[in-house]
Formats: structure tokens, sequence, C-alpha cells
């Protein structure tokens, strides 16, 4: 199958109008903070960037591009963040949500396992670009961290191997060539000079070692930086030695900005800047750090700039590095056909050439984080997180708290919402768990061996419900087989007895007194179904709330999507074969479309 769609594209492709390609530079730093650099992540909070680390380069760059304040790296950690970008997906579809899989021990939960190289079916970026148009001249330097071959194994013809953090760490504070900063341009200089040459497109991904520890600086800048008078300490940001790395890979990246420009490529080159997962040090205002799914681990620097890209604006809605993949294909050919199937991301093109204005359409692909993994020092456990917006659900595992935050109002995530917007909090955690179901995301089970633990699995908690039914179906085991969480008159020992739901409650005598009215929705994909159902909401209800559920010929239900403004959906039907209900409901006027559907 794989090779089938493959094929196709390459067809699409040279059936096309020639036209010119654009290029893109991908340059991704390590655990760089959000408030890690210069450039101000919000414009009207000082503290969102640092009191001492200088980025002068970053700064003038953001004045050419957009400036993007809720950016998300796709993970806390820098390896499943890095198959992500090159995927598209999520890590918990992908199933690369960790850097090992060394098992904590005498901790209250088992870990997650996790894959450590890039699942065979899929389509790498470099792979697709490379499909779509042979000319491209593909490039990746630095950082690799992931197994399997390296990058001239997915799909880049130079690279310098399979790298990982050793090879950026070269044995001492004071080196002509930090982390290798300065070569790692130098190296993506020679692929645009020869791509300039041959007169190619070239994608080049520059994954930097630095400011990951251990620090590395040139002698001139470490004493720049220990220079107090040139530098005064911060009150957030203190480490002259840091303060040098940084500068060292601000340089290098100014280096490369000049040659872009020099070379007459500006005006045809995308350039994204962005960190792989959140810094290690003070990450205040935000909470947390790097391994964690609060905004410390997570929110990053991200500025893009390039052809028709809006100059010197800042832009809130939340983006995540998944995103990368379809909007570079997006610049690529001018739109989405012959994209690979299930990707997690959506195309920024439209925000970025139109602005904040430009609403973000992610038309159900949620912003998304799962790490069911401990950190080293068992200090950070595991976590989960969606993120709709200003508001983020958290799932913390071994705590047992699912917590709501206004990220626009708390920065910080010190106050829990749960209660007071009790409507947003089950929405989120119904679509997290969704999710998480959907791709058969590795979850986490409660440790046997534990002291707090007293029983044996299935049932460690020894509460009289599956272990395994509470983490897929509730997120947490501390229910009981006694409690109602959606209140609708069964508990979740019957929940679990009947297959039902234990989050939505089953529809009530009112609700099934709805009237069958005019059309709502029609269905773009053929009937029967074979893989995605494509819905496409009529125009008198675009500004409406739809709710869409799918249902199965036993009364079960299958998904359940809602529209929020969005005219378009599209719901992976990875069912089994036989007929289902479409139904779509409009809570404000009481009307019901039903369709029925048959999956093949």
């Amino acid at each position: 199958m794989r090779r089938l769609i493959l094929l196709c594209l390459y067809l699409i492709c040279v059936t096309l109008n020639a036209q010119e390609q654009p290029n893109v530079i991908l340059f991704l730093t390590d655990d760089q903070g959000w408030g890690g650099t210069s450039l101000q992540m919000l414009p009207d909070r000082l503290n969102s960037k640092s009191d001492y680390y200088l980025t002068p380069r970053l700064e003038a760059f953001a004045q050419e591009g957009m400036t993007f304040s809720q950016a998300y790296a796709p993970a806390a950690k820098c390896s499943p963040t890095r198959c992500s970008i090159l995927t598209g997906k999520s890590t918990a579809r992908s199933g690369f949500t960790y850097t090992d899989n060394s098992i904590a021990d005498d901790t209250r939960l088992i870990e997650g396992t996790t894959l450590r190289q890039v699942p065979t079916a899929d389509t790498l970026l470099s792979e697709w670009l490379k499909l779509y148009d042979p000319s491209y001249l593909t490039a990746h330097f630095g950082k690799w961290h992931i197994q399997g071959g390296g990058p001239s194994a997915h799909g880049f013809d130079r690279s310098d191997g399979e790298t990982s953090n050793a090879q950026g760490d070269q044995g001492g504070l004071v080196q002509n060539d930090p982390k290798k900063a300065f070569s790692l341009v130098d190296s993506a200089i020679s692929v645009m000079q020869d791509a300039v040459a041959d007169d190619r497109p070239f994608y080049i991904q520059l994954s930097h070692y630095a400011p990951h520890t251990p620090k590395e600086t040139r002698q001139s800048t470490l004493l720049e930086w220990e220079n107090q008078s040139l530098h005064p300490l911060g009150q957030r940001h203190d480490d002259p030695e840091f303060g040098a790395m940084t500068s060292d890979l601000d340089v290098a990246f100014g280096q490369l900005l000049d040659e872009v420009e020099a070379m007459g490529l500006k005006g045809k080159t995308y350039i994204i800047y962005m960190s792989d997962n959140g810094g290690q040090g003070n990450n205040r205002p935000l909470q947390g750090g790097k391994n964690s799914c609060f905004e410390g681990g997570i929110r990053v620097p991200m500025v893009v700039a390039g052809p028709n890209i809006q100059a010197n604006v800042y832009n809130n809605q939340a983006v995540i590095g998944y995103d990368f993949y379809p909007t570079i294909i997006d610049w690529v050919q001018g739109n989405m056909n012959g994209a690979p199937r299930e990707l997690d991301g959506v195309s920024i093109r439209p925000t970025l050439e139109g602005g904040e204005a430009v609403a973000l359409n992610r038309n159900d692909k949620e912003v998304i984080f799962h790490s069911p993994h401990y950190n080293p020092n068992k200090n950070v456990p595991p976590q989960s997180a969606l993120v709709d917006g200003k508001y983020k659900l958290l799932v913390a595992y071994e705590t047992d708290e699912l917590l709501l935050f206004d990220l626009e109002n708390d920065l910080g995530e010190s106050n829990d919402i749960a209660d007071q917007e009790p409507t947003i909090f089950m929405d989120l955690r119904v679509r997290l768990r969704d999710y998480l179901k959907e791709v058969n995301a590795v979850m986490v089970t409660l440790n046997p061996d534990h002291s707090s633990v007293p029983g044996n699995l299935p049932d460690a908690d020894q509460d009289g419900l599956p272990d395994e039914w509470e983490w897929r179906e509730l997120l947490t085991v501390k229910y009981g087989p006694q409690d109602d969480p959606d209140s609708d008159g069964k508990l979740n020992a019957m929940e679990w007895e009947q297959g039902t739901d234990p989050y939505r409650a089953e529809p009530t005598a009112v609700e099934e007194q709805w009237a069958e009215t005019e059309m709502m929705f029609r269905l773009r994909s053929a009937n029967p179904i074979e893989e995605d159902l494509r819905i496409h909401i009529l125009p008198g209800y675009h500004s409406k709330n739809i709710q869409l559920r799918i249902i199965d010929s036993e009364g079960k239900l299958v998904a359940r999507r809602e529209t929020k403004g969005h005219n378009a959906l599209q719901i992976s039907a990875n069912w089994p074969a036989g007929w289902y209900s479409l139904e779509a409901l409009d809570q404000q006027t009481r009307s019901r479309q039903q369709l029925s559907l048959l999956k093949q």
C-alpha cells in the first residue's frame, strides 16, 4: 500500500506544470527554553524573554517574520520531538514517546515502552519531498538521535550520520567550534551552494547540539560574558557560561541568515527557528521544564520567515512541531493533495500569510502530548496533555490528577479550574481519552510490587474495576465502581459491565425525541466507507457547534466530534466492517440528521 501511495505521488508530480520550488531550512535548537532568548515571546510580558541571555540575530530575524507565542515542541524530550517533526504525527500515534526504555523501578506505576526508531510504514518529510520532486536536495546535519540507519536511510541526500548527544560534546568548556554550531552551518552553506549551482531546491534540517549541556563556548565569548560590567547578572538567569554558549549559537544562526541573503535566496526560502523541548534551568514564568508536560517542558521559541509571510507580527494561536510537515507540503505544492494519511499536524500556511486575523483551523487535529514515562530522577512522572487554545488539560498519572488550566490568565499553571469550568473540563478529557484510544497509545499500569499498591493485576487497586479499563476509559484509577463521572445515573461498575462510556451520558428520553429536520451535513467520502470519513457541514450550520456521533449496530458509541464552527471534518474510519449510524445533533434547535454508513 505504501509503495502504491508513493507511486501515485510521483505520477502526480510529473504531470504538474513545472514551477520553481521553494527552499526550506529548519534550524532546530536543543533544550532552549521559551524564555531562554532575548526575543520577547509575548508582546505584553517582559518576563517572556531572558533577563540575561542575548540573541540579537534571532531578534532581528523575528522582525522579518512571525513569532509564535504559543508554540509547542511535540514532546518534552528530544528524540520523540525529532521523530514527530519528520513524521507529522504525535508521539502517542507513532509510539515514539521517549528516549530510552530504562524502566524505573520502585515506582507506583510501570512506565510504558517506547519505539526508538521511525515506524517502517511512515513516509518521512524528507522522503515525501524526494518523491514529489526528485530534484530536491535534502540534508540533515547535527543531532539525529533516532535509531534505524540515520538520515541517509530516510530520504536525506547528505548528512553527518546517525548522531546523538555524544557527537556534540567535545570534552571541555572552551572550544573553537562550540557544540559544532559553526561547522554545522558551514555544512548547510555547502549544500546551499551546490543546490544553487545545479538549480535545485533544497530542504536542510540543522539539528543543533546547543544549548544542551555540557556547556561549550569560544574563549573570546566566555571572556566577554564573564565581564559583569558588559553582562550584568539577571534575577532568573545568571550563568555566564550558558550565556556564552547561547551567544555563540546565535552568531552561527546569523551566519546562516547572512549567507541566504548573500546568495540571493531570501525571496524563495522559508526558515523555521524552533527548539526541540523546553529548557533545563529556570523557566519562569512557566512551570516545569524538560521532561515535563507542564508549559516549561513543551512551550518553546518559534519564528518563521519567508515568502509571503507577514513580517514583525506576533501570533498567539497554538501550533506544534508536527505542523511543519503539512505546512511544507502546502508551501511546495500549494495544497494538501497527496499528503500521507494520519498526519496529526495541520498546515499553518494560511495563518503565516494572513496573520493573527486568520484563525488556524485544526479540524479536530488536537495538540496532544503523551509521555507515559518517569524522567531519570523520577521527579517528573508520567503525564499526558491536550491544549485547545487557552485551555489545557493535564493528566498526572502518578497522582491520579486531571487538571484544567486557563493559560491566558494563568501561564504558570498554578490554578486548577476544573471545578469552575466543568463542561470544558469534561470535553477536553473526553477528547484526550478518545484520541489516545484511537491511536492505541501505550499507557501506564499499576506496579503490584510497589508498597502503595494493594493487589495484583488485572485489578491491582482492588476496586472491582479492571485497571486497563480505568486507564483507557477514565485516564485515572481514582474513580471507584460506585462513582458516576458523567452523572448519567449509571455507576462505573454498570458502565464497565455494559460496555458503555463512563464519560458520556447516554441520550435521555427527551434527546431521543429530537425531530428529523433539514440536512446539516453532506458526506464527501464514498459510502460504503473504506478509509477516512469526510464530512461537509452545510452553510447554515457553519457558525454552530454541531455534535457528530458514530454509533455501531449494537448501539455503542464509536466516535464523537464537535464542529466548533468548522465547515469540514475528517474522521479516521478505523472501525471493524459493518453498519453504522452517523448522527448530527444541533443542541440549540434540538434537531437531528441521521445517515446509515457501511464500513467495508
